[in-house]
């Protein structure tokens, strides 16, 4: 609980939107090595197959819509 007043608190310093994130991902980050718990692999390991998945997604999207043109002249 120490640590997670110490880190709200270095949040409200890093005001902006990405201060906040990585202090929150830093906290995280001591919460598993704390207790030794491996979701932060588990989260390294989601990130890479849900890029490649909405990857395909989008360049699906965008070979169809290249056959398709957009606006009939």
């Amino acid at each position: 609980m120490i640590y997670y007043k110490k880190f709200l608190k270095s949040a409200e310093v890093g005001s902006n939107f990405y201060g906040k994130l990585i202090t929150f991902l830093q906290f995280i980050v001591l919460i598993t090595t704390i207790w030794g718990v491996d979701y932060f692999q588990y989260l390294t390991l989601l990130f890479p197959y849900l890029s490649f998945k909405y990857g395909q997604m989008i360049r699906r999207h965008l070979s169809s819509s290249e056959q398709k043109p957009l606006f009939h002249s």
